[in-house]
């Protein structure tokens, strides 16, 4: 009998220790596991339950091209009223060389400043020279006599430079003092013309026997 009585409280202290046991460990679930931060409260269709929690990266992606901020170089604004600049052409070089015209002397013959001279000793010339590119002014004239004697010597007489604003181009020739053993002959004057442009085109005309030169017999 007293066996019996042992056992039936055995069995009641077990059962009530179940109760016990089972509040304990509904309370260690409470504490350990995590809640939701908004539990579903039933008025969703399906219960979707919480809502998403967004993540913000701190890189930035290397291929994110930026969102604001003006372009560092402004396009270059055009006015349709503006005048358009020509393009810049190299001009081309000047090859036209001048002209020589027909020389004319205002005497055909002269004699050396003496008292032998029988006639003038000195000589207005005019040559006319042109160039389509370039003014009278810019022109360089040289002009040189070569006198051959009548014992057949040749040298020059005389070269001079002449420079005018207008063509013809005119000049003085002689007086030349006498007598001098150099000339003392019948003598003729060829006459060679050089015009030199500002490109440095240049024409040489010779006026063979242009006139003659004459001086006193010793």
């Amino acid at each position: 009998m007293g066996a019996v009585f042992r056992n039936r409280r055995t069995a009641v202290i077990a059962l009530s220790t179940v109760p016990i046991l089972g509040f304990a460990f509904g309370t260690f679930l409470a504490v350990t596991l995590p809640g939701r931060a908004n539990p579903d409260t039933g008025t969703e269709a399906f219960g979707s339950g919480a809502d998403p929690v967004t993540f913000t990266s701190l890189t930035s992606s290397p291929t994110a091209s930026p969102t604001s901020g003006a372009p560092t170089t402004a396009p270059a604004s055009v006015s349709p009223t503006s005048p358009r600049t020509p393009p810049r052409t190299t001009r081309s070089r000047d090859a036209t060389a001048p002209t020589v015209g027909t020389a004319v002397t205002e005497v055909s013959q002269i004699w050396t400043d003496f008292w032998c001279s029988a006639g003038p000793t000195r000589t207005n010339i005019q040559i006319p020279v042109r160039d389509p590119t370039d003014p009278a002014s810019a022109l360089k004239m040289n002009v040189r006599f070569v006198l051959h004697r009548e014992d057949n010597g040749t040298f020059d007489l005389d070269q001079v430079n002449v420079q005018s604003d207008k063509s013809p181009f005119t000049f003085q020739l002689g007086p030349y003092p006498g007598p001098n053993p150099a000339y003392t002959y019948s003598n003729v004057l060829d006459m060679v013309v050089t015009a030199t442009d500002r490109a440095g085109n240049k024409t040489v005309r010779t006026f063979a026997k242009f006139m003659t030169f004459m001086d006193c017999k010793a």
